[in-house]
């Protein structure tokens, strides 16, 4: 999936993306006020908005510029184009991180048709995404991905997998199988404060 494509569907995307995610919500609620705050893959800001309420300065990161605008408008935020696995903040910007349905986003991208462009065994991409969140923050940063065991999921047989939007624009997932999240925040070289799995995905706290 390239950034072109989610511009394409940002519009019907966001209104599938209203409700903030619980976890989030009872992460940023254990914040100090006025904390800087960073969202790597805000979309169409729906945490940067749970954010504020809670008196949180946060800045929101996508790299859809169609899904910034929608932010905009919604949350008035101080947003920034850019990729998660290059993030172009200085070192420990923010006191804290959230990167949510991102990570399982991420295999090495070749020069290949789309079909074939990601190198699904390749977890590279993945452990520099945690790298960078962890690079810009000061404290703990909270990850959330897809997991592999899941109902909708059970007659496959391989974690790396191609899913269409709309069927038309397909997104690769590398889906995570229990305690795969926390070896790759260990592979990245941080720690894991609590993990655990809620519904469909896997969550992580994790720091440097």
């Amino acid at each position: 999936m390239v950034k072109s494509d989610y511009d394409k569907f940002a519009e019907e995307f966001s209104r599938t993306r209203e409700q903030p995610w619980k976890e989030v919500s009872d992460f940023l609620e254990t914040l100090p006020k006025n904390s800087q705050i960073l969202d790597i893959g805000c979309g169409n800001g729906r945490h940067l908005i749970e954010a504020k309420k809670r008196g949180l300065n946060a800045v929101g990161l996508d790299i859809s510029k169609n899904l910034l605008k929608i932010a905009k408008k919604k949350t008035g935020a101080h947003l920034v184009l850019g990729n998660a696995l290059a993030l172009p903040f200085r070192d420990r910007t923010f006191d804290n991180s959230i990167c949510i349905a991102v990570v399982h986003h991420f295999g090495t991208q070749s020069s290949q048709k789309l079909a074939e462009r990601h190198d699904f065994k390749d977890e590279k991409d993945r452990i520099q995404a945690l790298k960078e969140a962890a690079r810009v923050s000061k404290s703990a940063i909270l990850i959330s991905v897809w997991a592999f065991e899941q109902k909708n999921f059970a007659k496959r047989k391989s974690q790396d997998i191609q899913l269409e939007w709309n069927k038309k624009f397909p997104r690769f997932y590398h889906l995570f199988k229990e305690g795969e999240l926390d070896a790759l925040a260990k592979k990245a070289g941080l720690k894991v404060k609590k993990s655990w799995r809620e519904g469909n995905n896997y969550w992580a706290k994790i720091r440097s």
